[in-house]
């Protein structure tokens, strides 16, 4: 889901990200690419809606994930360290 053609999703994130992601997931389904910023910065992430999908990457294969870029710096400074956004043992 690439939003518009030079930010992708980065308008429709700032604006209202959960609106964004429910969009994502009505029009897209379980698993969806996101693509945000210009082309040359684009950062790709995933959202992953089912409780099985998200058990696996959050608890059960947890290390085979990575969450170190700037989308996660964002999510942390706004809501500290949580299952969702935090990385290794601190």
């Amino acid at each position: 889901m690439g939003g518009d053609r030079v930010l992708g999703l980065l308008p429709d994130m700032r604006r209202d990200i959960l609106g964004t992601l429910e969009r994502a997931r009505r029009e897209h389904g379980d698993a969806v690419r996101l693509l945000a910023g210009p082309r040359t910065l684009r950062t790709t992430t995933y959202a992953l809606f089912h409780p099985d999908a998200v058990r696996h990457v959050l608890a059960t294969e947890a290390d085979g994930y990575r969450k170190d870029n700037r989308f996660y710096e964002e999510i942390r400074w706004a809501l500290g360290d949580g299952l969702l956004n935090s990385q290794d043992a601190t």
